[in-house]
């Protein structure tokens, strides 16, 4: 298989986007306002209107409520970051407090909003007596 990859890359040039300093420079020229998410919702909206108004799990949506969705789409992102930090790790102080909130068991709010993979959790609570084996 390497054999055939080196004869196939003899034949052609081999370039990945970050060796293309062209294609990076371009990269950089996109306006400000298309690296938003608003044109893709627009353009979601345009195409079916019911779907557009179907919030994503990060709470964007189209529709005349613009108060209400920017709320919701705020709600979203701090359950995202909060769900990230009980699964990823978080700052040493707001582990501590934590700690001294875990009777309120508050990962309940957080996990499982966006993803379904919970590792800190599970380590630290179903399988910790296996891991101390």
């Amino acid at each position: 298989m390497a054999s055939k990859f080196a004869i196939e890359r003899s034949q052609v040039t081999y370039r990945t986007p970050y060796f293309d300093n062209d294609l990076v420079a371009l990269a950089y020229q996109t306006p400000p306002s298309l690296l938003q998410n608003e044109p893709a919702i627009r353009l979601i909206a345009d195409g079916n209107p019911a779907l557009g108004k179907i919030a994503t799990d990060r709470g964007l949506a189209s529709g005349p409520h613009r108060g209400l969705n920017r709320f919701l789409h705020w709600y979203q992102e701090f359950t995202f970051k909060a769900e990230y930090a009980y699964d990823y790790g978080m700052p040493q102080w707001l582990a501590k407090l934590d700690h001294v909130l875990a009777p309120l068991r508050l990962e309940k709010l957080f996990l499982g909003r966006h993803k379904v993979a919970h590792f800190r959790v599970w380590y630290r609570d179903e399988l910790s007596p296996r891991l101390k084996e």
